[in-house]
């Protein structure tokens, strides 16, 4: 991915940061880890890019909301949930995410909260090239011949499951952010663990049982989890298991087809609104057999964790 990015035409980015006033008395440019790098691999969904990065902290959440406020304008529709002072109440400085209009924002922890698991930091580090996924796929007229929201003349909607959405999101900030600081995979390791936690708590179960599950090296069982993360994302009660199970199926898509078959996936995609006829199109494999021939990969990661 890194090299891919490296022989990529240098897109003309129109990027603004904005920091707030204590943030920089912390690690806050661990948050935008590999911007250019990602910006030159998704230059062929988003050719001309442009861009609001603002940092902040849990002391500024006064600054954060009138701050989003002036940029959001007209699309804070919902400032209970928008606004990042009643996220910061409900979660803490553990909320980030992009809005629009072309606006990504993350709340930077302090050093000793990074360095209290190899996870931590390498999520601060995945976050700007996981959100910039996202923005680059919804804003891009490049990208898409689709209505961004609603439905077109025929009735069709833009729907990409779950898993592709956060996954694919997941595994360029692997592959862009946290892979610049995390050369023995140590972080990827203990941040895809920490993804399987939820799974196990949302059932009242062991710790533990994501991993035990993929050890079996049994197809149905893999395509029975693919399955609940197939819906949209406000119907994947299993987010976490999007994120986990969609990066590890990335990293085999772009393992045996190369970095540019995730971007021509985008494309083709867009055209249609099928993400299963896209990714038939571009992998030559239909998503049920891709399940199937994950599985082992699924069971060898899963030795790791």
């Amino acid at each position: 991915m890194q090299e891919f990015a490296k022989i990529q035409a240098k897109p003309n980015i129109d990027k603004t940061l904005l920091l707030s006033p204590t943030v920089e008395s912390r690690p806050y440019k661990l948050y935008i880890q590999g911007l250019d790098e990602v910006v030159a691999s998704l230059a062929s969904i988003y050719k001309n890019p442009k861009f609001t990065v603002i940092l902040f902290t849990e002391l500024d959440s006064e600054w954060i909301d009138q701050t989003q406020t002036r940029l959001m304008g007209s699309y804070l529709n919902n400032p209970k949930e928008q606004l990042q002072s009643n996220r910061l109440k409900q979660s803490g400085c553990n909320i980030g995410g992009f809005y629009l209009p072309n606006i990504i924002l993350f709340c930077v922890k302090d050093q000793d909260s990074l360095s209290k698991s190899p996870s931590n930091t390498h999520s601060a580090a995945h976050a700007f090239p996981h959100e910039y996924f996202h923005l680059s796929g919804f804003i891009s007229p490049d990208f898409t011949n689709l209505p961004i929201l609603g439905t077109d003349q025929l009735g069709n909607r833009r729907f990409k499951s779950c898993w592709i959405d956060e996954g694919f999101a997941t595994f360029y900030g692997f592959a862009y952010g946290g892979s610049l600081i995390d050369k023995n995979g140590s972080g990827r390791l203990a941040m895809l663990n920490d993804l399987t936690y939820a799974y196990d708590f949302r059932r009242n179960q062991k710790v533990g049982t994501i991993k035990n599950l993929l050890l079996q090296n049994d197809s149905k069982i893999v395509a029975t989890l693919f399955k609940e993360v197939e819906g949209t994302l406000e119907n994947c009660p299993d987010t976490q298991n999007a994120y986990f199970f969609g990066e590890l199926a990335a990293e085999a898509l772009v393992a045996t087809f190369g970095a540019k078959s995730l971007n021509d996936f985008q494309m083709e995609f867009g055209k249609s609104g099928n993400w299963k006829a896209a990714f038939e199109t571009i992998f030559g494999i239909k998503v049920d057999d891709f399940y199937v021939k994950l599985t082992p990969y699924l069971a060898s990661q899963a030795r790791k964790l």
